[in-house]
C-alpha cells in the first residue's frame, strides 16, 4: 500500500522503534573539536613584572634608587606578540637645574616638573596661548 505519509510516521504506527540517525563525522583536533590534547599555559614567573590594566609592563621609581641616571628600563606593550618596547623609563638629571628626577620617558622628558612648569608659565601655556 502506497501512501504519502513519511517513513517515520509509518514506523510509529506499526509500533517499531525510530531509526537511529546516521553517525556524524567528528571534527579533527586541528579543527577545534574535542579530540586533541590541550596544552597547558606556561606558568608565569612570580618575579616577572605583570602588565597593568592598560597592558603595559612599567617599572616603578621605588624599584631602584638614584644610580646617576645610568639604568634604563623598557616599558613593554603586551598587546603585541612578542611584547613591543614603547619607551624607556629611569632616573634622569634635569637639563635646567641638574636635579635628579624620575622620567617617564628618558628620551622625550628632560626637564623636572618644577622647571617644566616654570618654562610653561613663561611661555604662556598656563593662560592658553603663547603670550
Amino acid at each position: 500500500m502506497l501512501t504519502n505519509d513519511p517513513d517515520w510516521l509509518l514506523r510509529w504506527r506499526r509500533g517499531e522503534p525510530p531509526l537511529q540517525p546516521p553517525p556524524q563525522p567528528q571534527a579533527a583536533p586541528s579543527h577545534g573539536g574535542k579530540g586533541g590534547t590541550r596544552k597547558a599555559r606556561p606558568t608565569r614567573d612570580p618575579s616577572e613584572p605583570r602588565p597593568n590594566s592598560f597592558g603595559f609592563t612599567e617599572p616603578l621609581p621605588e624599584t631602584w634608587a638614584w644610580d646617576g641616571g645610568h639604568r634604563r628600563e623598557a616599558v613593554l606593550d603586551h598587546d603585541f606578540h612578542p611584547p613591543l618596547k614603547v619607551r624607556e623609563v629611569g632616573w634622569n638629571r634635569c637639563m635646567c637645574c641638574a636635579k635628579p628626577f624620575w622620567s617617564e620617558n628618558v628620551i622625550a622628558v628632560r626637564l623636572c616638573n618644577g622647571c617644566k612648569e616654570h618654562h610653561d608659565r613663561r611661555a604662556g601655556v598656563a593662560r592658553g596661548g603663547a603670550g
